[in-house]
């Protein structure tokens, strides 16, 4: 009877543990991934980067050709720009996530 005890007390803190840090990274990370498609709809990266050299709306002329490239690679930097904060503020976000179990035990057995 005690030795079941135990096995279910171990049991339910390897699962809070499993649940706190490996599914809930998983569901913030996927949350964050389906962001950045949201937001891909919006700053249209990824199409940008596969016509990055051809030119704007098939205008050929001279002007069209020059004016295409310069677009659509400050469309690039200013979208990656965009993502790279987003990414950091998420990555900041989810190490206070990691993080705030250990602190909150640390202060309380201190």
């Amino acid at each position: 009877m005690i030795s079941f005890v135990f096995k279910q007390i171990f049991h339910e803190i390897t699962c809070f543990f499993r649940r706190w840090y490996l599914e809930r990274s998983e569901q913030f990370w996927s949350a964050i991934f389906y962001f950045f498609r949201s937001l891909d709809k919006t700053l249209a990266i990824e199409i940008n980067v596969r016509l990055w050299l051809k030119p704007l709306f098939n205008d050929y002329s001279p002007v069209g050709r020059v004016i295409g490239p310069i677009f659509r690679t400050l469309r690039i930097v200013f979208g990656g720009s965009i993502y790279a904060i987003v990414f950091i503020f998420a990555g900041l976000i989810w190490l206070a996530w990691l993080l705030f179990l250990p602190v909150f035990l640390f202060f309380i057995f201190r």
